[in-house]
């Protein structure tokens, strides 16, 4: 028989777990059945003659359809059937993770018994688990219409919607499951995340302290709000919130990195490096924290060991145009022009296959190409070839024109223009030689000439970057 979570009415998949996946609510320990010993027939006098062993077969048949009918009664009278045993096949299978086998069983016990609340769920958890969140949502729908008081349901008809990006509607659905149940953390955090999806910050926040004030040891809405915080610009606020991740869970490697990021932008370079060290001891393939780490040693000065997190990005991502441009600028600080210029051609011919072979509009890539042509042509020219300088230089303006005008020019585009073109009046006055304190997408410069010195353009979130977003988990997977 399916065992059921008497708190929150989620199937138990696991038959000898102790607590709900659910609620966490202890699930009661089923007692084991009592063996009886069967009583051994007494031998009889007669056995060892013909007429002996006939009757005593004769017992042993009388016995065998005995037993046999007291099974089959038995088996009538206890043995679930109908519309309920195909629902316990298909938690059955669920169990073992095997849910195209469970979905047909939670369908002939709809087939039997259309008004089957219990086995809408159980389809629509199977097909949620298959990717099938149109289905799922259809099933818990159906759910829904049986028994509106359900708030798991609700929840997991959410949780599908975040998976479709259905952000409003899977906002609505916790909305419900919070007004039937407000004392549940999880359906919180899920409300934070959907709210955060929507760049809803604030809102955000307070979720997640809610399911903080109902759970005070929930990793996931410290991480929530962390990530809320940090975007909000709340930068001590992210700290203490990674922290406490971090204290709750000493492996957490995300918290390690984004509390490196806030600490980064709150310009705390040294406490950076170390959150970024721990993340990379916990995780040695994360090509952007070895991209992050090393713009936190390039704000230092210490481009040797920039230039070795960024090579290691490299060889970790060899299409990595991110890091190429930070080594480019790295050697380039350290006046190694003719080693910066391969790392500014290849960050080029990343970006001229990225505007050719993907669904990315040109436009978009108009500032990278700005950059890339900037910081070589500034090499070329100190390096003091003129042709090849002047030919950045006229790819730069090109990529320039797209750019908006609000769009602050790097010092070194500026000085190269102002080199080759004296008469030329700057683009754009919004220039700076101070080092960004910041994580962002515009770019800053020095001075270009003797001395010249030009800091890092750092794009925070780098293509297939999963550190920006906030995973939606399942409700098993708490």
């Amino acid at each position: 028989m399916a065992k059921f979570c008497s708190e929150c009415g989620e199937p138990i998949l696991e038959e000898d777990s102790q607590f709900c996946p659910e609620c966490g609510a202890k699930v009661p320990a089923t007692p084991p059945i009592e063996q009886k010993p069967v009583a051994q027939p007494a031998e009889s006098p007669e056995t060892g003659s013909f007429t002996g062993k006939l009757r005593t077969s004769g017992k042993w048949i009388a016995i065998f359809c005995g037993g046999a009918i007291l099974i089959l009664i038995l088996a009538a009278l206890f043995l679930p059937t109908g519309a309920a045993g195909h629902l316990d096949k298909g938690i059955s299978y669920m169990r073992s993770r095997e849910y195209e086998f469970a979905i047909s069983e939670f369908g002939k016990a709809i087939e039997q018994n259309p008004q089957y609340e219990e086995a809408y769920v159980g389809r629509g958890v199977s097909n949620y688990y298959l990717g099938n969140y149109l289905d799922a949502i259809k099933d818990y729908t159906k759910a829904l219409e049986l028994n509106q008081s359900d708030s798991v349901v609700y929840n997991k008809r959410g949780v599908a919607n975040s998976e479709l990006h259905n952000y409003n509607d899977a906002i609505r659905d916790y909305s419900k499951a919070i007004e039937l149940d407000p004392n549940n953390f999880l359906f919180y955090v899920n409300r934070g995340k959907a709210n955060y999806m929507l760049n809803n910050y604030n809102d955000a926040i307070r979720d997640f302290s809610k399911a903080i004030e109902l759970d005070p040891n929930n990793v996931q809405a410290y991480l929530g709000r962390g990530f809320s915080n940090y975007y909000s610009n709340n930068y001590n606020d992210a700290i203490r919130d990674y922290s406490k991740v971090i204290e709750l869970d000493p492996n957490n490697e995300l918290a390690y990195r984004k509390r490196g990021e806030s600490n980064y932008n709150l310009n705390n370079n040294n406490d950076a490096i170390k959150d970024y060290t721990k993340a990379l001891e916990l995780n040695q393939s994360d090509i952007l924290t070895y991209n992050e780490r090393g713009t936190a040693y390039f704000k230092l000065n210490n481009y040797n060991d920039a230039i070795r997190d960024f090579s290691k990005a490299i060889e970790l991502d060899p299409n990595n145009e991110q890091a190429y441009f930070n080594r480019g600028n790295a050697n380039y600080m350290l006046k190694k022009y003719s080693e910066a210029i391969p790392d500014f051609t290849h960050e080029i011919h990343i970006l001229l296959s990225t505007a050719y072979y993907t669904t990315i509009p040109y436009n978009d890539l108009q500032w990278d190409f700005y950059r890339a042509y900037a910081m070589r042509g500034a090499c070329y020219m100190q390096l003091g070839d003129d042709q090849k300088a002047q030919y950045d230089l006229g790819q730069m303006e090109i990529s320039e024109k797209s750019l908006p005008s609000t769009r602050t020019k790097l010092a070194v585009g500026e000085a190269l223009k102002a080199h080759y073109n004296p008469a030329a009046k700057p683009v754009n006055s919004q220039v700076t030689n101070q080092p960004t304190n910041q994580v962002s997408n515009q770019g800053t410069g020095g001075g270009c000439g003797a001395g010249c010195d030009v800091n890092s353009y750092y794009r925070h979130e780098i293509a297939g970057a999963s550190g920006g977003s906030l995973p939606v988990y399942a409700p098993s997977e708490w």
